[in-house]
């Protein structure tokens, strides 16, 4: 093998390696955010939310927590079909006494 065909194939893989390592990246991304706000009274309500990218679609989960520590969570998913065009969402809430309620969407995309 001479110095051209080495560096050829040096080249393709480090490319592969690369490609592979962004796509990895792609998919793994994760959103952080927390916020409180302040009203009368000095009371706070505080929310902190992550939400993942994952491959055609997300998932999300968060926590709104208000006075006396009484909490909120919120799960989400969403996932894109593209064979039927259609974004598919399921959201589970759940309260501060552990009641909780899911909700199921469709959005199909007609155009």
């Amino acid at each position: 093998m001479n110095a051209v065909q080495t560096s050829a194939r040096l080249a393709a893989v480090v490319a592969i390696a690369l490609g592979l390592a962004l796509s990895t990246a792609i998919e793994a991304q994760a959103f952080k955010r927390q916020s409180t706000v302040t009203g009368p009274g000095n009371r706070s309500v505080t929310n902190e939310a992550t939400t993942t990218r994952t491959p055609g679609g997300y998932s999300r989960s968060a926590t709104t927590t208000g006075p006396n520590n009484n909490a909120v969570n919120r799960t989400s998913q969403g996932q894109w079909d593209p064979a039927t065009k259609t974004w598919n969402n399921t959201t589970t809430y759940t309260g501060p006494q552990g009641n909780s309620a899911d909700v199921n969407r469709s959005t199909t995309v007609t155009k």
